[in-house]
């Protein structure tokens, strides 16, 4: 399944398959294997490998994980951690015609309580929303677009398939240190 953010940009990456991306090898429940965001020409792919088959990440990845192929009928899925989440979003601003899922995709991080609603605006030219990352000390303006909660669904759901993992994990900030 693909999202179609206003109709322009396409961003279609598959959930996780289980099965290493070199080997081809079906990954067992319980094992340890890397899912990573990649950008590949104009589209966007989570990739996974056995950890046997990841050495660094490639030079095109947004930002990686460790997981570990869960037992479906024990746990709950837990999201991506802070930083591929981000760095996803910072992707996403950077694609002209994503509001939809941009915006989606902010709301989602406010409700982790990595980004911080600061403002809504309603103007002549529409209606956007300013959201504040305080670590980066950084703010982000976002169009409210006009979707239909079918989309908003569609939306979440496409984001919950792709960006998640067995376990919580540990954030690990630019020196190393985790939080």
């Amino acid at each position: 399944m693909s999202i179609r953010a206003r109709g322009v940009s396409n961003f279609d990456f598959k959930k996780s398959n289980r099965k290493c991306s070199v080997t081809g090898r079906d990954f067992e429940t319980g094992e340890e294997y890397v899912s990573a965001l990649m950008q590949s020409e104009d589209e966007l792919l989570r990739v996974d490998f056995g950890v046997d088959h990841w050495n660094e990440p490639p030079q095109e990845c947004i930002g990686w994980w460790k997981s570990r192929v869960p037992d479906l009928d024990k746990g709950k899925v837990y999201w991506a951690p802070r930083n591929v989440l981000l760095a996803y979003f910072e992707h996403l601003i950077e694609q002209p015609g994503s509001d939809d899922i941009q915006y989606v995709m902010g709301l989602l991080l406010v409700r982790k309580r990595i980004l911080r609603l600061v403002d809504s605006v309603a103007g002549e030219a529409g209606q956007w929303i300013v959201l504040n990352d305080a670590n980066q000390k950084k703010n982000y303006e976002l169009t409210v677009p006009d979707l239909t909660p079918e989309q908003t669904s569609a939306i979440q759901s496409e984001l919950e398939q792709k960006l998640f993992t067995d376990h919580r994990q540990l954030d690990v900030d630019e020196d190393g240190d985790e939080s």
